[in-house]
């Protein structure tokens, strides 16, 4: 008689014959084939991203996403990949992360923890030595466009004899355009400001001239 123990979290069932009444011999019996292997950390400022490579198998079911787990603190990321930032990190701890993987039939066991890395705090953000301006006038707005720095945010804003103006930046893939309305004519003073974590970096300027109508 052949008789199979159902498994739990997914692990592969034992399957078994008894050789004779009262006795049972083990055929056979798996380690869960979902565990993630190869699973690496590097730091940021407060995260962290995490990589590893996908199960040698699925065990039959297909795996619908991963969790990263940090430790300690037990802050998560989840995804459908094989890379994930964990975010809210706290600057200067040591962590280490470990990676499971989800099917249809349950989540398989956590993998081996991921090198050990500390999140540090920002650099002093920079802008982009290569901007382009366009042309403006009172009808017109000046734009900016430039490679964004990932994680970094930015500013534009323009003065004219006291006068404070402020535009808007937007980000479009690895593209940063930043618009502005000068509408009275006269010399204005552009500056776009880099900010990252809180951190400000210096600004690119432009004079720019506006004219009457």
């Amino acid at each position: 008689m052949i008789g199979r123990r159902a498994g739990s979290r997914g692990r592969p069932a034992l399957r078994l014959e008894v050789v004779r009444p009262g006795h049972a011999q083990v055929l056979e019996h798996g380690g869960d084939a979902r565990v993630v292997a190869g699973v690496s950390a590097i730091p940021g400022d407060s995260v962290a991203t995490v990589t590893w490579s996908p199960p040698s198998s699925d065990g039959g079911a297909t795996i619908t996403g991963y969790t990263v787990t940090a430790s300690p603190g037990g802050r998560t990321c989840t995804t459908t990949t094989t890379s994930c930032i964990v975010t809210g990190l706290t600057n200067g701890t040591a962590y280490t992360f470990t990676v499971t993987a989800t099917s249809a039939a349950g989540t398989g066991p956590a993998s081996s923890p991921s090198n050990s890395i500390t999140p540090t705090g920002s650099a002093t953000p920079t802008m982009p030595k290569k901007t382009q301006w366009s042309k403006a006038s009172v009808s017109k707005p000046l734009t900016a466009t430039f490679t964004a720095t990932s994680g970094t945010t930015y500013t534009i804003r323009a003065t004219l004899k006291g006068k404070t103006v402020t535009g808007k930046c937007t980000v479009k893939g690895n593209a940063t355009t930043c618009r502005i309305s000068l509408k009275t004519p006269g010399t204005w003073a552009v500056a776009i400001t880099p900010s990252r974590g809180g951190v400000k970096g210096k600004p690119a300027t432009k004079t720019v001239k506006i004219g009457a109508r």
